[in-house]
């Protein structure tokens, strides 16, 4: 994704509330970082939606995908969103399938969209890659099937350590791409400079009725 495409989808993304950047966030862990993502808030705006699917499409539409595959949680709007753009910029129809993930994270699909993606081409699509494994185990889902071609995969949203190599992905569009670094309460640079917590994501209100604002 090129610098504008980039700063295009970071605006909308902030618009709706996914995205907040240069604050003060409490991840579960009790960790601290400046950028926090609520993926779930990616998916109630169709029209916004629907903004940001069309950027997945301009990185795939001449590379014949025939099948867009997520997992069956909120990304299957996403995988929907880009399957309907898909189709209608160019000549063949495209469908979207999810898998469902078991306790241990690995996904499948079930037989009746084991059918569908048989022998076509597949684009991975997730939401909010944190890491890798998302990607990279729909990926292997849909590889499990007779004669399919992952042709690449993308997210809205992925740290700079997602790559194609991680993902074991031909290719990989990352929409929007956050170079976050989180910090224990000794050394963060944000208690240390006294920026307020947020308290309304993340863990930022419990942290705060146990350690006080910095």
């Amino acid at each position: 994704m090129d610098e504008s495409d980039q700063d295009a989808v970071r605006h909308v993304l902030t618009q709706i509330g996914a995205l907040r950047e240069n604050g003060h966030f409490i991840f579960p862990s009790y960790q601290h970082c400046d950028t926090y993502v609520s993926e779930e808030l990616i998916y109630p705006d169709i029209g916004k939606l629907y903004l940001i699917a069309s950027f997945i499409v301009k990185a795939y539409h001449d590379q014949e995908v025939e099948v867009v595959l997520s997992d069956c949680d909120a990304a299957y709007a996403l995988a929907q969103a880009t399957a309907y753009l898909l189709s209608n910029a160019g000549s063949r129809t495209v469908i979207a399938v999810c898998a469902e993930r078991d306790t241990n994270y690995n996904y499948s699909l079930h037989s009746s969209y084991a059918r569908l993606i048989a022998g076509r081409r597949v684009l991975v699509v997730d939401g909010y890659a944190e890491n890798a494994k998302c990607l990279k185990r729909l990926a292997k889902a849909a590889r499990s099937h007779a004669d399919v071609e992952v042709v690449g995969g993308a997210a809205v949203i992925a740290n700079a350590n997602v790559n194609t190599d991680r993902c074991e992905l031909p290719s990989l569009a990352r929409l929007l791409t956050l170079q976050q670094r989180a910090y224990p309460k000794h050394s963060c640079p944000y208690c240390s400079t006294k920026r307020t917590i947020d308290e309304t994501v993340g863990h930022g209100d419990r942290y705060v009725r146990e350690h006080g604002q910095p």
